[in-house]
């Protein structure tokens, strides 16, 4: 009876430890959707933009480093891109010289890939071991708005409408 006890507080605690951390992985997904959805002040663009393909590595997942990230955004060409861009680029603080962390916003069809980098100088001058840290997003805008002011009321201009379809997890 000793014995079926202790096996059972063992695999207790360890379903309870696997359920932290599914926690704490939902968490840091809710604080970055969270961020990217938040709308800045009334004099400027804003969006609402939803996440798909969610992807987990827990095993390769570490902590996510607390450092404000160097930001890199690749395929942002367009008009609308370039407002987006603006958009992600303010919500973000501005990093110290030394911080090794990047955040990388890649437009692929206009499909966001949101990837959490960490980078270290490890052999010499010329080489850098890029880590992927956090979790991963695919995001799609979802309504984009420029707000404006126009003397006594507050009017908001539709500049962009796409209706999404779900969309099913690789």
């Amino acid at each position: 009876m000793l014995r079926r006890n202790v096996r059972l507080r063992k695999e207790y605690l360890y379903r309870k430890n696997l359920e932290g951390d599914e926690r704490k992985l939902y968490e840091k997904k809710r604080k970055i959707s969270e961020a990217l959805q938040g709308s800045t002040d009334s004099l400027t663009p804003s969006c609402f933009l939803v996440t798909r393909h969610e992807i987990q590595i827990k095993k390769e997942m570490r902590n996510m480093s607390e450092q404000y990230p160097h930001l890199n955004f690749e395929h942002f060409t367009t008009q609308m891109g370039k407002r987006v861009m603006n958009i992600l680029k303010h919500i973000f603080p501005v990093p110290k010289l030394d911080s090794k962390r990047m955040v990388t916003f890649s437009n692929e069809s206009d499909y966001i890939s949101l990837r959490n980098h960490v980078y270290d100088k490890g052999g010499g001058p010329k080489s850098i071991e890029l880590k992927e840290i956090g979790p991963r997003f695919e995001l799609r805008l979802y309504q984009g708005i420029q707000k404006y002011w126009t003397g006594t009321a507050s009017k908001a201009e539709h500049s962009l409408i796409v209706c999404l379809e779900t969309l099913q997890s690789p």
